[in-house]
């Protein structure tokens, strides 16, 4: 199992000999000293953060404001390359894994909760300096840009690079081709709706809500697979997105999946002409959810997610054309012997009997399966999730015939494929948390 925990001031002595451990794979003329890490954790807006595996400690990250940096005259040697928005920069100190634990996606997991940490604080911008042989590739991939390299850094024998990082949040809605009167009803409802308050009932921070919508309004607004794909690759730009032939593009935590979570980009619109437009009354969203809701869904849970397992985030096509895409995968994950435990289709789904109900779990036929997952409902103690016996065509459909797998989804009233379709915030939250407890205490 993994967990990524926050490193503070209470319990640093318990961990500050590791992290002081981890200092030694540094030149010794950098190697930072433990009063350094206190006077980090004591400044305002600092963000640390340690990884450990099956309850190891494998590896921190220390970062703090880099206006701190700036009035200490850390950068008084390099020519300005901070820029004045010094305020919303944050400085990376270290990102550092222990060396039997590199190069299995540990770096980049800590990495991309340090980075959600940065943005809840309000930073915009990322940089700091990284190895050429070690963190630089890192940084890279996950969109940095080099601005100077540094020869012989302090002595070190070794160039570092100083990188920066985009890091801002906030979705611009100006693609030409959107429905203006969607973006005005969309920021009309942001403002007025409680999104704090509905986040704390299912132990969500408003950010991560608020970016749940956004995600799921830029699904809306972009039908047609390949501007979905756009739209989806540019709101997980910090992750490595990979692309098969067929067009299944897939976010991979480490080499092997126990868990695959789906979510079908292709649409089938009953209404072409509204095919494109969402609106939002209170709680009530109303617009062409399938599979808009899935998508957002799924790419939250790349994004805010802290699965116990690896897990695989894909984003597939051709699921209204009998499954062609979760076809290829299943293929691909038999052949090169990689079959998770379990695989989940996030797709939208229709009401039952009972008015309660917001997500509904189906398409179970594995038995083991079916009372994991009942026991699991149980435990959350929530009226509001539910399994359901049926047989209805989705992408798990595809899975289950070589492993595992369940569709889970939010309730979506009327036809999906049509601008008349709606569905509730609290539907979505609640699958979307339901979702996100499971891949976290998954076994």
């Amino acid at each position: 199992m993994i967990d990524i925990e926050d490193i503070t001031l209470r319990n640093w002595d318990e961990l500050k000999a590791d992290v002081m451990r981890s200092e030694m794979v540094y030149p010794e003329s950098i190697q930072a000293k433990e009063d350094e890490y206190t006077n980090i954790l004591h400044t305002q807006g600092s963000v640390a953060k340690a990884i450990k595996v099956d309850g190891r400690y494998v590896g921190n990250v220390f970062g703090c404001d880099a206006k701190l940096l700036q009035t200490i005259g850390e950068y008084d040697s390099l020519d300005n390359l901070l820029s004045v928005d010094a305020e919303k920069t944050i400085h990376v100190n270290n990102v550092v894994i222990d060396t039997p634990y590199q190069e299995q996606g540990y770096a980049k997991r800590l990495l991309q909760a340090f980075i959600a940490e940065a943005q809840k604080k309000g930073y915009t911008k990322l940089v700091g300096f990284f190895r050429p042989n070690n963190s630089l590739p890192l940084i890279k991939s996950m969109g940095g840009k080099e601005v100077k390299v540094f020869k012989d850094w302090w002595n070190t024998g070794e160039d570092y690079v100083f990188c920066e990082l985009d890091i801002s949040k906030g979705l611009q809605y100006t693609n030409k081709h959107w429905h203006n009167k969607s973006i005005r009803s969309f920021k009309k409802w942001r403002k007025s709706f409680d999104l704090p308050d509905l986040a704390e009932q299912y132990g969500l921070s408003a950010e991560e809500l608020r970016d749940l919508v956004d995600f799921l309004v830029v699904c809306a607004l972009t039908p047609a697979v390949k501007r979905r794909q756009k739209a989806i690759s540019e709101l997980l730009k910090q992750y490595d997105l990979s692309q098969d032939g067929a067009g299944n593009m897939c976010v991979k935590n480490e080499d092997k999946p126990a868990i695959i979570v789906t979510s079908h980009m292709d649409t089938v619109f009953s209404n072409k002409y509204n095919s494109q437009r969402i609106s939002f009354n209170g709680s009530k969203i109303k617009g062409t959810l399938d599979n808009s809701i899935g998508c957002a869904i799924n790419a939250a849970l790349v994004k805010y997610s802290e699965p116990g397992v690896p897990v695989w985030h894909y984003f597939t096509v051709g699921e209204e054309d009998f499954g062609v895409g979760a076809k290829r995968i299943a293929a691909n994950l038999e052949i090169h012997d990689k079959k998770p435990d379990l695989a989940v289709a996030i797709d939208v789904t229709y009401p039952s009997g009972n008015a309660k109900q917001r997500c509904i779990i189906e398409n179970i036929i594995d038995l083991e399966l079916g009372l994991k997952i009942r026991d699991f409902i149980k435990s959350l103690d929530s009226n509001h999730v539910s399994m359901r016996p049926g047989d209805i065509f989705d992408e798990s459909w595809i899975f289950r015939k070589c492993m595992p797998a369940m569709a889970a989804g939010p309730v979506v009233y009327g036809d999906f494929h049509s601008a008349g379709a709606y569905t509730t915030l609290e539907n979505i939250a609640t699958t979307y948390s339901f979702l996100k407890k499971l891949l976290k205490n998954w076994k």
